[in-house]
Parts: structure tokens; sequence; C-alpha cells
């Protein structure tokens, strides 16, 4: 028998990020009494804490650009209608020099998701490899766990076994806690519980036939809605993000530009709908969280942080002004929607030290 909780081991690169996270994990599934839906509810809220500045960054940058748009907009249409290699490379160079003269860089919205990645890779086998991350348990201890479930399908020492079978395990040793116990020295009582109203058991699969696999549960057939949820809401939480951060220039774009972005916006959440039938009821739980706290902080950012509106009226006034200032290079930006220092109306402006 080994006593194994809370020594994880390092096993991959991506444990330097996992592993302290996955102590959080611990922390939440044993204050939420092992009720794992729960636990996931209390971490997704946790990361949407840890990530929020970022969240904020990324905010402040769509309100520059959304500042920077009407100058930009004129570049375009000056060279409207000319395609050719030299004067793509003009306009291209004019963007590149009022971007910089304003201190703005579209590059820098996508920081705060390059950053997160490491964070939402950590996530995934989190969530993906409970038996580890969420009670304790090393390599070697799941892998012998795994061998005395599935002695037909033995996995050699040294050898990763399936990180989908985490999920499954734990059904299997809540029936034999023996197996648990000889093995790992732990109870039934350690593990996460994946059942819903005692019912509904989310470590499996969404999926037509799922009841049949279990002596006809028809209970588990409402893990059907889940992967729904998870394309719907991120769908819901794409939309809302247009919708509210929407400043008027939309209007203006290309209807391929448009064609492309909504393309861009509805092949997302399909993918996500697609992936949450081959992932356990858990994970595409832990994604229904992370998409309504994400609408919620959309919301909250709208409102406390709006980007600048303009009407008609004020692009045409706002590209009249800047052209009788010399166009595009002079900053000169007009209109009900910002102050008399060029800064958006809002109850939050963005840091002083930020530069327009």
């Amino acid at each position: 028998m080994e006593n194994s909780m809370l020594s994880m081991n390092f096993s991959s690169f991506w444990d330097i990020f996992a592993i302290p996270f996955g102590y959080v994990m611990q922390f939440f599934n044993k204050i939420s009494g092992g009720h794992y839906l729960i636990s996931l509810f209390l971490f997704a809220l946790a990361i949407k804490l840890i990530t929020l500045p970022f969240g904020i960054k990324q905010q402040k940058t769509q309100i520059k650009g959304a500042m920077l748009r009407p100058k930009m907009m004129m570049i375009e249409k000056k060279y409207a209608g000319r395609n050719d290699r030299v004067t793509q490379q003009k306009k291209q160079q004019e963007m590149m020099e009022l971007q910089q003269k304003e201190g703005y860089s579209p590059l820098s919205g996508c920081l705060p998701l390059l950053i997160q990645f490491p964070i939402l890779i950590a996530l995934y086998r989190i969530i993906r490899m409970p038996l580890k991350y969420c009670v304790g348990l090393t390599d070697d201890v799941v892998r012998n766990l795994y061998n005395a479930l599935y002695p037909d399908n033995v996995v050699e020492a040294f050898k990763k076994i399936p990180d989908a079978a985490h999920i499954e395990m734990i059904g299997q040793l809540k029936e034999q806690p023996d197996v648990l116990w000889e093995i790992a020295g732990i109870g039934v009582e350690k593990l996460p519980n994946y059942n819903i109203f005692g019912k509904i058991n989310l470590g499996l699969r969404p999926a037509f036939n799922v009841a049949e696999k279990l002596d006809g549960n028809k209970w588990n057939l409402f893990l059907l809605i889940i992967p729904f949820l998870c394309g719907g809401l991120a769908l819901l939480t794409t939309w809302l993000s247009r919708k509210l951060n929407d400043n008027g220039l939309n209007q203006q774009m290309a209807q391929q530009q448009k064609t492309s972005m909504f393309l861009m916006n509805i092949t997302m959440p399909l993918l996500q709908l697609w992936i949450a039938f081959g992932v356990s009821g858990a994970v595409g739980i832990y994604w229904v969280y992370t998409s309504i706290l994400g609408i919620i902080q959309i919301l909250v950012l709208a409102k406390v942080m709006p980007l600048p509106k303009y009407t008609d009226e004020e692009i045409r006034m706002m590209q009249r002004e800047m052209k009788k200032n010399g166009g595009p290079g002079q900053r000169t930006i007009t209109g009900t929607s910002v102050d008399e220092n060029g800064k958006p109306k809002s109850l939050h402006y963005v840091d002083d030290d930020d530069e327009y």
C-alpha cells in the first residue's frame, strides 16, 4: 500500500503550470465535499479572476483601436481600388507609421491570449486527469490502479495511461473500493463525485446511446444538453462581444471582411460543440462555467470601459477635420463620444501611461 496523497510528480512540461493549479483544485474539492460540479465552478471562478487583468488589457487595446480606426479608414480610402504591390506596400507603411505614432499595436491584444495559453493547457490536463491533480495520486499509483482495473490492457512501467481513462477509472474504483485502498491507501470518499442529483454521471461522454451502456439509465441522456450548451454559449459570447464593442465603425467594413468575420464567429462555436461530444461531461460543464463567467466579464467591461461610439455623421466630421489638419498623420479626433483630451467618455479611463 502506498501513501500517495499530495505527492504529485512532474511527468510533463505542462506540469509546471498544472501541478500548482492541481493543489488549488484539491482544495476546492475538499471544501465542496467532493462534489465535482461545485469544485469545477469554484475553479473556473478562480481562474477567471486570475486572468481578469488580461481581459482588462485587451479591452484597453480595443479602445485604442477604436480611437484610431477613423484615421486608418482615411488611409484605406486613399488607396481604394489600387491593388498593385507598390501601392499596397505604401499603404501598409502608412498604417504602421500611424500606429507607431499613436502608440498602438494590434498584437498587444493577442499577447494576453498567448500568456493564457499555458494556463489553458494546464487546466485541460487538470480536468482530464483528476486522479493526479484533484485526488493527488502519483503517476505510478495511477498506472497501478489502471493495471488492476484493466488487466487485459496492462500499461508497462514508465508508460502513461490515456488521460481520458482517469475519469472512467473513478467510476470503476467506487465499485471496487478494496483496489483503491490496497494500491493508493485512500478511501472512495477522497474521489470526486461526478453524479448530479445522484442520477446523471458527468464522468461519461455525451452520446445518444449512453443510457444503453448503463443498464438503461435514461437520466444520462441529459448529458446531450452539455455540448449544445457549450456551442450555444460560445456563439452568444461572440455575438455579445461584437454587439457591445461595436462603435459604429463596423458598418464601414468591406463585405469581404464582414463575411470572414461571420465565418470565424460561427466556426469556433461549432468546433466547441463537436469537441464537447468527444470529452466527458465534466469537461463540457467546465466550458459552460467559463462561458457564463466570460459573458459576465464582457458585460461588466463594456459598461465600465466602453468603446467610444460614433454615428455616421461623427465619422464624416472626424474625417473632414483630419483631412483639414493634414490627414491621418495629425492627431485630431472629435465628436460627442470623446472628451476634449481625445479620451473616450467612460466611467473608466485608460491608464495615463497608456498612449493614444
